[in-house]
């Protein structure tokens, strides 16, 4: 608290891989974790407000792919500042698009996630190359056209332009906050059930057998 100096990226580094280190051991191998098609970051409505799920849209996956695959559980992190419009070739480029008097003009583009996978544990890179639809005058949704997932080590991930160190702890942060609400809520369910079965064997104790 009382440092002046930046952090070097090696020290981002640093803290964001202890951070994953304490969510896996404290909580992958007890709660079910969400897979990567759970991941929310595909645009859908008239304002484009971000909400979607990326496992509706998603079409394929093209290699390198190797032990993953939209079902690979983790912690999932879109990181929306990696956006490239106009990228029809998913590599990241400003690329050919559409001319604009086209009248089935669409926005093409990719953004990347990063990722912790729960098994087997790895930085993994999630390139995502999307496409829109515009089913009424107002409304566009994002679809997935194509899903590259690869194992990159963590300081090269910090590197890339668009993922900002604080985002992805915030993201980890943001992810055990959403698993004690899930699980709180499941614990109120199951005291809904439980409470008033043993308060009815309690009632039905006091009745003599005949």
């Amino acid at each position: 608290m009382l440092r002046e100096k930046s952090l070097s990226l090696e020290e981002w580094a640093e803290i964001v891989q202890a951070r994953a280190d304490h969510i896996a051991s404290a909580v992958f191998d007890r709660f079910t974790i969400p897979t990567l098609a759970d991941t929310v970051c595909l645009r859908e409505g008239g304002s484009f407000i971000l909400s979607g799920r990326i496992g509706k849209n998603i079409r394929s996956i093209s290699e390198p792919l190797g032990e993953f695959s939209p079902e690979t559980q983790g912690v999932f992190i879109y990181c929306p500042s990696t956006r490239v419009h106009g990228d029809t070739d998913s590599d990241g480029d400003e690329s050919v698009t559409l001319p604009p008097e086209d009248p089935q003009r669409r926005l093409l583009g990719t953004f990347s996630l990063v990722g912790l996978t729960r098994r087997p544990r790895r930085w993994v890179l999630i390139r995502v190359a999307y496409n829109t639809r515009q089913p009424g005058h107002d409304w566009r949704i994002e679809y997935a056209t194509q899903v590259r997932v690869w194992e990159e080590k963590l300081p090269n991930i910090l590197e890339l332009s668009g993922i900002v160190p604080i985002d992805i702890l915030q993201a980890m942060t943001k992810f055990c906050n959403g698993l004690e609400t899930e699980y709180r809520h499941k614990l109120s369910d199951i005291e809904a059930v439980w409470h008033p079965m043993a308060q009815e064997d309690n009632i039905l104790m006091e009745i003599p057998l005949e």
